[in-house]
């Protein structure tokens, strides 16, 4: 089988649907959204394809911070190559979306709900080659919020568990089942 991972000139006009983003640390967010982006493949006539892309390296301390990213941009499109809702994966030299969009043209442009208001040039790109932007709703109100960032500095752990406690576990006083 030929490989998912391929390089951005590849999809050159390709459309489908497109979701970019740094994918720093795959998580259920990100596979929850990934799926969402699939399911607009298969709800459209004339979009079967989803493409992954992702932002390199590079870009990540401005964004992110200097510790970031947690995996190098070639585990990062292995751990989304293989997942089954994903055609296609290529790394962007580019801080932002824009470039995969002007490359790939797809007719949607599929995003997280938190990026509703904050992606002027992508919309503006997107809209030029005749696709549009869909945003992915937030699950609920009071629906856990996956970041990579909140993974990685613990915070998830501690919303779980209690401000400053420790996960239960086996050898802790239980049998680790709740």
């Amino acid at each position: 089988m030929e490989s998912k991972i391929v390089p951005l000139e590849f999809l050159a006009g390709i459309g489908g649907v497109l979701a970019h983003g740094c994918f720093d640390l795959l998580h259920v967010g990100h596979v929850r959204y990934l799926r969402w982006a699939s399911r607009l493949c298969d709800a459209s006539q004339k979009t079967s394809t989803l493409v992954v892309t992702l932002t390199a390296d590079a870009y990540f301390p401005k964004y992110k911070g200097e510790s970031r990213p947690a995996f190098p941009q070639d585990i990062r499109a292995e751990c989304l190559a293989a997942l089954q809702c994903v055609d296609y994966v290529a790394i962007v030299n580019e801080p932002t979306g824009v470039l995969a969009i002007n490359t790939i043209k797809p007719r949607i442009y599929a995003k997280g709900w938190e990026a509703k208001g904050v992606i002027p040039f992508e919309v503006a790109a997107t809209e030029f080659h005749g696709g549009h932007v869909a945003y992915m709703e937030k699950e609920s109100e009071s629906g856990q919020m996956y970041s990579s960032g909140r993974i990685l500095s613990g915070e998830y752990l501690k919303s779980r568990n209690g401000a400053g406690s420790r996960p239960r576990g086996i050898g802790e006083g239980d049998n680790g089942v709740e």
